[in-house]
């Protein structure tokens, strides 16, 4: 009896096994069928009993236009299931159609664009770039049109995606195009690309004004006809013949100006079949300058210190000369320290002007006798060729500053004036108090100073006009230093009768 029953159950069993494996192969080829297109509608039982469910113009003729568009199209239900896909959305995520239908549209598509398409989904139709993320990762950029269907009494949305992966990629083209020829336009530099044939395609802002016209279409030559190089035209021949890179050219502007440029030549395409030539000059008119006022500086320099050092060592080798007179060796040896003090007062300026245009310019301030400094520079400036004059107000109060700063200031300011003053002239060194500072004067009796030339006169190698050779760098640095102490400096002159610089220090 138990036998009988085992073996009634095992068939029963087995019965069971292969009605459900009846029922599987019948799923699978009712989703081959739907996925392949060779169903059109499904019967499902309902509790309302057996509907028919049919996808609108879902015909052979509609099913293979939809199939072969190169756009993405699917159907999805409103919470985003996929009901329909065609093969070209399936092709833009690199998946087969059988693990797209059924899946969620939010799995294939960038965390950052859900709820865009989750809105679009929820609205009668909505547009608007997303990208879709494939398979292996990757994104697609895409642009989605959704609108809401009616199919029989099932709700859902179809979705067709534009690949907009090429277009992008020309947009990100255009745009980098039109951002180089921006740089180049804007750039200071005049630059002319022409092709091959020496017909400007492009000129930049600074090409064309130094053109006077528009050159774009015209010849490479007409562009370059203030160009020149050891006095001849550069001309299209020249580029093509490969003339040097990196070459200094020499440009004559309108008003006869010579300036001085960078050239530099390019060129695009293969070297047997040249397409075109980028041509670039650099204004380097302002390098040359400063170039040529080095060479100029140094030279000054050279014969600056060569003076007072000719001086010391003249003066010191006719001393050790033996059969000289003690007068004699005394005039000597202050020839020397003349040319000594000289020599250093020139090294105080440029180590100071050094300071400055380094930034490296710092006071060591401390509360000092103005008094006590001025009797102290006099002292050691005094000539035999001037007489000078002190004329110091009585109750002068201290003030805040650099001494050894203010010593350069006074010794500057003395030796221009006993050095611009007839012999026998009185130079006059005066300080007085006004309100909240004080304020130290130098006079001279010289030949005045033209209103024309005054401003320059504290600018580097300011000097008047028929002046003594010399770097014109005391009247500088004397600025630079009393600008430091936060005072002002300047000059007040007569012609025929002399001229007075002041400056002032703060008591605060």
């Amino acid at each position: 009896m138990t036998r009988e029953l085992a073996s009634r159950g095992t068939k029963e069993l087995q019965q069971e096994i292969a009605a459900l494996r009846q029922r599987l192969d019948d799923a699978e080829e009712t989703l081959r069928a739907i996925t392949s297109g060779e169903v059109d509608a499904l019967v499902v039982n309902t509790p309302g009993g057996e509907q028919v469910f049919t996808l609108q113009g879902a015909d052979t003729v509609y099913r293979t236009a939809v199939n072969n568009i190169n756009e993405g199209v699917i159907t999805v239900s409103p919470e985003g299931t996929i009901l329909y896909a065609n093969h070209y959305f399936a092709g833009m995520i690199g998946a087969g159609l059988s693990k797209v239908i059924g899946a969620s549209i939010f799995d294939f598509v960038a965390p950052e664009n859900r709820d865009l398409l989750a809105a679009f989904l929820a609205r009668d139709s909505g547009r608007g770039e997303l990208s879709l993320r494939c398979r292996d990762g990757t994104q697609v950029p895409v642009y989605a049109a959704t609108r809401k269907l009616e199919l029989d009494d099932l709700a859902a949305v179809c979705v067709v995606f534009t690949d907009l992966t090429q277009q992008k990629r020309n947009e990100e083209i255009i745009r980098t195009g039109q951002l180089v020829q921006s740089i180049l336009a804007q750039s200071p530099n005049m630059v002319i690309v022409c092709d091959g044939a020496g017909i400007v395609t492009f000129a930049s802002d600074v090409a064309r004004r130094m053109s006077g016209e528009y050159v774009v279409g015209q010849p490479v030559d007409r562009a370059l006809a203030k160009i020149s190089i050891s006095g001849k035209p550069l001309q299209f021949s020249d580029i093509q013949g490969g003339i040097k890179s990196n070459k200094t050219t020499i440009c004559s502007s309108e008003d006869g100006e010579n300036k001085y440029f960078l050239l530099r030549r390019g060129m695009f395409g293969p070297e047997e079949d040249v397409q075109g030539y980028v041509i670039t000059l650099t204004d380097i008119t302002a390098l040359k300058q400063a170039e040529q006022l080095k060479d100029e500086f140094i030279g000054l320099v050279s014969h600056e210190l060569r003076t007072p050092l000719t001086a010391v060592m003249g003066g010191i080798g006719v001393a050790l000369n033996e059969g000289l007179e003690s007068e004699d060796v005394k005039l000597m040896l202050r020839d020397a320290l003349e040319g000594a003090r000289s020599l250093n007062q020139i090294i105080s300026n440029l180590l100071e002007l050094s300071r400055y245009q380094s930034d490296r310019l710092s006071l060591e301030k401390d509360s000092i006798d103005v008094k006590a400094v001025v009797r102290t520079v006099a002292g050691s400036a005094r000539s035999d060729s001037h007489r000078l004059v002190l004329e110091i107000a009585e109750g002068l109060p201290r003030v805040r500053a650099d001494k050894m700063r203010l010593e350069l200031i006074l010794k500057n300011l003395l030796s221009n004036a006993m050095k611009y003053s007839p012999p026998d002239t009185e130079v006059r060194l005066g300080v007085r108090s006004q309100p909240g500072h004080v304020v130290i004067s130098v006079s001279d009796q010289g030949i005045g100073i033209p209103d024309d030339e005054q401003a320059s006169l504290f600018t580097p190698f300011g000097r008047l006009d028929g002046a003594r050779p010399g770097l014109g760098l005391g009247l500088l640095v004397c600025r630079r230093l009393v600008e430091a102490h936060g005072g002002q400096i300047w000059v007040e002159s007569t012609r025929g009768k002399g001229s007075t610089f002041s400056f002032t220090l703060p008591l605060r």
